[in-house]
């Protein structure tokens, strides 16, 4: 297992102790400096998934 990126441990400080949707993670990055934490869906869903296939987070993929 890899050991996780500077950016990778932010989306699991985001995402610790409860499900989020992709948006939600967003408003998490946002709310805690918006000035130096700007994710945009680019960055946002390959790191997921990155965490994912790394075994640190547990996903489920719904597109609507």
């Amino acid at each position: 297992m890899n050991l996780p990126s500077d950016l990778d441990c932010t989306f699991l400080a985001v995402i610790v102790g409860s499900p989020a949707h992709g948006y939600e993670i967003s408003r998490g990055f946002s709310s805690r400096d918006p000035e130096i934490l700007k994710i945009g869906e680019g960055q946002l869903y390959p790191a997921l998934k990155k965490l994912e296939e790394s075994g640190w987070v547990q996903a489920e993929w719904v597109s609507d």
